[in-house]
């Protein structure tokens, strides 16, 4: 069974798009829409995928939104991207947070309520790491040491290994340090990464050293073809079972999915 768990639906409106292309420098590889991710997962195989918040305040609404009307979808499971903790019930499966859209560190004791919430009812945090504008850095390795130790049943999925090879160094300390930090491979080791790129080589090590149990697959479609990113795990040179806990074993545990 493979998990995406890291995928992401733009509203229709062409200049929104046409805005985040050009904000992350970066063009889509697919369509942006519900119908071509279920397309690209059919082609890839990938029985459920995980949509997440790609938009910033402006656009939550949209997403959530969207929670609601596919709340019964057999295969997409929208994550919520709201940081209000009066709002989380323990039916949600995550809770998506990207600290430079909203502009804020997600150490920040404002947040301390919701992450005590979340680690009530053992709902997941997925944050964005890795996005650095004009040197502004609104996440950093330190932040989620923080909230790890000050939540220790948090469970906290890092999404793009933690935000590159220039923090891998304190990522792999606060992984060994807390097993319910776990990291995905999304966008990670195409052309486009740039700063986030991880080649072959350095992924297998990194599996090696903390274990495949610690990593959940994840494309960032639309930037990516899911179909590829499945390519690159599978050609790694690791056990077929560390691949397989990865493409969706792990995924199925750590979100509670339905197998």
């Amino acid at each position: 069974m493979i998990i995406d768990s890291h995928t992401h639906v733009i509203p229709n409106l062409p200049f929104l798009r046409f805005y985040i292309q050009g904000k992350f420098k970066i063009k889509f590889s697919c369509e942006p829409t519900k119908e071509s991710l279920l397309n690209e997962m059919k082609k890839a195989s990938i029985n459920k995928a995980l949509v997440l918040n790609a938009t910033g305040k402006m656009f939550q609404k949209f997403l959530n939104d969207l929670v609601e009307r596919n709340a019964k979808s057999k295969k997409l499971i929208f994550v919520h991207s709201f940081t209000d903790h009066r709002k989380i019930t323990p039916d949600i499966k995550a809770i998506k947070i990207h600290p430079y859209l909203i502009k804020e560190r997600p150490s920040n004791k404002k947040f301390f309520k919701l992450y005590e919430k979340l680690e009530k009812f053992e709902i997941p945090v997925i944050f964005h790491t890795g996005y650095v504008v004009k040197g502004k850095e609104y996440e950093k390795p330190r932040d989620f040491e923080i909230i790890s130790k000050r939540f220790p049943n948090l469970k906290i999925l890092l999404a793009h290994f933690g935000g590159g090879p220039p923090r891998i160094k304190d990522i792999r300390r606060i992984v060994k340090e807390n097993p319910r930090i776990f990291l995905d491979t999304s966008f990670s080791h195409s052309e486009k990464s740039k700063t986030l790129f991880f080649g072959k080589e350095e992924v297998e090590c990194l599996i090696d050293e903390l274990g495949s149990e610690n990593f959940i697959f994840g494309s960032d479609f639309p930037w990516l073809k899911p179909s590829e990113e499945i390519n690159f795990i599978k050609n790694l040179n690791i056990k077929k079972r560390a691949k397989n806990k990865i493409l969706g074993k792990n995924a199925i545990k750590f979100f509670k999915i339905e197998a």
